[in-house]
């Protein structure tokens, strides 16, 4: 008797200490989009991002997105294209991660040279 309590003690304290499964509904669902900033406001606590759609929850639109940290909306202005991270938690939405991308590649630019081209003639190169 005194073993088998010894060993369902050491289990329990097993699970008190996180060593159990955390149920699902108790982790934030995460979501990565990526967007154009619209605005930063609220001292950089909000941003408003165009985002594409996110599959599974929503599709493409213009919303403010609470910040978890203003550090987050540094060096970000309108018109830059990002990365981002968001949870949900309940009624809350908060921005955990930002990433600044480059521009969007057009359609048809390429650093591959045609067929038969010089190689030294490239975007910018004079002939």
């Amino acid at each position: 008797m005194g073993r088998r309590f010894a060993c369902m003690a050491l289990g329990l304290a097993a699970l008190a200490w996180g060593a159990g499964p955390v149920p699902a509904r108790a982790r934030a669902a995460r979501y990565v989009g990526v967007g154009v900033v619209r605005g930063i406001e609220a001292g950089g606590r909000v941003l408003v991002i165009r985002h594409g759609a996110i599959p599974g929850l929503m599709d493409a639109m213009t919303m403010p997105f609470e910040v978890s940290s203003p550090a987050l909306t540094k060096g970000l202005k309108p018109g830059d294209r990002i990365r981002f991270t968001f949870v949900h938690q309940g009624d809350f939405w908060p921005v955990v991660a930002v990433r600044k991308l480059g521009p969007p590649r057009r359609r048809g630019s390429s650093t591959v040279r045609a067929a038969g081209a010089p190689a030294d003639v490239s975007a910018g190169a004079k002939p």
